[in-house]
């Protein structure tokens, strides 16, 4: 039987989960206040930075496991903003602003998955909705249904943000990194590897609400890819690391490979990764 626990619960333990990623002296605060507000959002003060949640967030019920993967969503957008530094930004352009939204998704993504996976208490929570060895194929279903609840009841058709249906992509492609990471650290030692069609099953799964259907049909334009908000959120990235290893650094190396705040990478090494991604494509038949 799964317990019940409230928003403000696993937004809490989802902030003390994250922080337990970094090595001792090195862990960042991950501070949760509860407000009147209409949606989560980081606020900076001269007491440092902190997530805010709604009230009705707060005292929400989590009884489902769509439910719980809404909430956990939101609050690992908010951490990818946190652990970026991006409310040193202070106001910005609508392109500069949207720039950022879109790493928080893919990153935010991230942060959920880590979390379910290696969270002490979010992890625990999880596997009391998936008992099982095998989970991801169920969960990813669980994941689809509250993605489609943040496109009915969060996401809005704004300049200063992604458009629904890419925001959507966004996440799918924060799920995608981090199992592709996952897998291949199991294959080392299993000896048994995934094929790349598993990307497509975690894309029919994550775009498989009804909402989501509905903007694929009437406006799958709007999540046409555009390397602009891409190319601008690497270099302001850049700019903000400056001559540091990373913008947050402190991480486990276990958990750099999904979560480092490092962007070092060099064209190369981009294209390079690049060609990879479309070699695996390929191969599991999914491109010509």
């Amino acid at each position: 039987m799964v317990r019940i626990v409230t928003g403000e619960w696993l937004a809490k333990t989802a902030a003390k989960d994250f922080e337990t990623f970094f090595l001792p002296g090195q862990k960042i605060d991950v501070r949760i206040d509860i407000a009147s507000i209409n949606f989560p959002c980081i606020r900076t003060n001269s007491a440092g930075s902190r997530i805010i949640i709604p009230r009705e967030m707060a005292a929400d019920r989590i009884e489902d496991a769509a439910n719980f993967f809404f909430h956990l969503l939101m609050v690992s957008h908010e951490i990818a903003h946190l652990v970026h530094k991006h409310t040193l930004a202070g106001r910005q352009e609508n392109a500069d602003h949207m720039a950022l939204e879109y790493w928080a998704d893919f990153y935010g993504a991230k942060v959920m998955m880590t979390l379910v996976t290696h969270g002490g208490g979010v992890s625990e929570l999880f596997r009391e909705f998936y008992p099982g060895e095998s989970v991801f194929d169920e969960a990813l279903t669980s994941i689809g249904d509250a993605v489609g609840r943040l496109v009915t009841n969060v996401y809005a058709d704004n300049a200063r943000y992604p458009s629904k249906l890419l925001r959507v992509a966004l996440t799918c492609n924060g799920i995608s990194s981090f199992l592709r990471h996952l897998y291949a650290s199991i294959s080392q030692t299993t000896g048994r590897t995934a094929t790349a069609k598993w990307y497509l099953q975690v894309f029919n799964r994550v775009f498989s609400a009804p909402s989501v259907r509905e903007l694929m049909l009437l406006s799958p334009e709007s999540a046409a890819f555009d390397p602009e908000p891409i190319e601008r959120s690497r270099a302001w990235h850049r700019e903000m690391q400056g001559e540091g290893v990373a913008i947050t650094p402190g991480f486990w190396p276990d958990f750099l490979v999904y979560l480092h705040t490092s962007f070092d990478q060099t064209d190369e090494e981009r294209a390079m990764s690049e060609a990879m991604r479309v070699a695996e494509f390929r191969q599991a038949g999914l491109i010509d």
